[in-house]
């Protein structure tokens, strides 16, 4: 399959995994930050793309990618007290998942391989 067609792919996924994505979804589009998905969804939007797709995502660290569901009363405390910022969550790119189907498999490697163009 071409870029196109799995990107294709990918916005028809999404659409039936979250029931919306906004229309101009592109390659530099970031699953959290874009289309929304974060926490359990993101979670399972995850282990549904593998299956849907064939693609190993045992190895992806989603806690790096994806923020945790409602407001982290503990996490928010203990950064009010220690003064540490919260930790940046990275990006995870529709361009990331089009490398992963290509590849059978999502992990940090091919994230790190998937440098953006745009």
């Amino acid at each position: 399959m071409s870029d196109d067609e799995l990107l294709n792919a990918i916005k028809e996924f999404t659409q039936e995994q979250a029931g919306r994505y906004p229309k101009d979804v592109k390659e530099s589009s970031c699953l959290e930050k874009h289309l929304g998905i974060y926490g359990d969804d993101a979670m399972e939007y995850i282990i549904a793309f593998g299956k849907k797709f064939n693609v190993d995502v045992s190895k992806f660290m989603a806690t790096e990618y994806f923020s945790a569901e409602g407001f982290d009363i503990i996490g928010a405390g203990a950064r009010l007290f220690t003064g540490k910022k919260s930790i940046k969550k990275k990006d995870l790119l529709i361009l990331h998942l089009i490398k992963a189907i290509k590849a059978g498999k999502l992990n940090q490697e091919i994230i790190n391989n998937s440098k953006p163009s745009f």
